[in-house]
């Protein structure tokens, strides 16, 4: 498997966990642990693509959310801020109704 250094854009070599482009090297274990910096790269036949995303180019810049985020569904931004406004109304109904039963 191949990996990308997404600040610059080079290529990483797996053997000496170091950056081809420009020359950053991690450790064994900061190489399993960066999500970040370090993402594998796609390979269709001798052509090397980027994966597509369909989240914020932002999300890439916090560690885990880019993973959280390649989960959810591609809605507009008017659904998925309908639903989270109707997922915290239903979670503060539940919390109001069992406080009033207590």
């Amino acid at each position: 498997m191949r990996y990308q250094h997404t600040r610059c854009g080079g290529e990483i070599d797996v053997k000496s966990r170091r950056c081809l482009k420009c020359k950053k090297g991690w450790n064994p274990i900061s190489f399993m642990v960066t999500t970040n910096e370090i993402r594998p790269m796609v390979s269709k036949g001798r052509l090397v693509v980027k994966p597509r995303v369909t989240y914020a180019p932002w999300a890439d810049k916090l560690p885990g959310v880019g993973k959280v985020a390649g989960f959810l569904p591609n809605w507009p931004r008017w659904a998925r801020i309908l639903v989270t406004i109707l997922f915290i109304l239903v979670v503060v109904g539940i919390t109001y109704l069992i406080k009033e039963v207590a």
